[in-house]
């Protein structure tokens, strides 16, 4: 389907808000990683069956929520990008959904673990943090041309 000026115009003009969504969101998700990394509790049981009893659960599941948010805008945000030819943000998106898909998997590995796969905890950590710092390029490059 063939784009029209307007809506060209229209998906172009969304791009950064959803770029600076996605770095408002990387941050939050690093804030709320640590966050589980210093108060939630996982019973040492092992296994799947231990995240059930994990405590204080929002901690987790607000985790777990903004990932899969960060999954399915950092996918949406590539396809914008490439639908109007718009370069910069074409790379900086697919970049940086293949990251947060390297943070995703290693939050699974991690879960899958039991919590006790420190590699996968890591992976996720860096993957996140590698993410916010390609969301950040656009605006970067935009405040040094200026």
């Amino acid at each position: 389907m063939a784009l029209t000026a307007e809506m060209k115009t229209k998906i172009e003009n969304r791009l950064r808000p959803v770029g600076v969504w996605m770095i408002g969101a990387l941050l939050v998700q690093i804030v709320v990683g640590m966050a589980n990394n210093l108060w939630l509790d996982i019973p040492q049981s092992g296994g799947n069956d231990a995240w059930s009893s994990a405590a204080p659960m929002i901690l987790l599941q607000s985790h777990l929520w903004v990932g899969t948010a960060l999954t399915v805008f950092g996918t949406w945000l590539p396809i914008d990008a490439i639908r109007v030819k718009n370069r910069q943000w074409t790379i900086v998106s697919l970049i940086g959904v293949v990251l947060i898909g390297a943070a995703f998997g290693g939050g699974s590995a991690f879960l899958t673990s039991g919590g006790s796969d420190d590699a996968s905890s890591f992976m996720m950590a860096i993957s996140c943090v590698l993410a916010l710092a390609v969301y950040l390029v656009p605006f970067l490059r935009k405040a040094k041309a200026a």
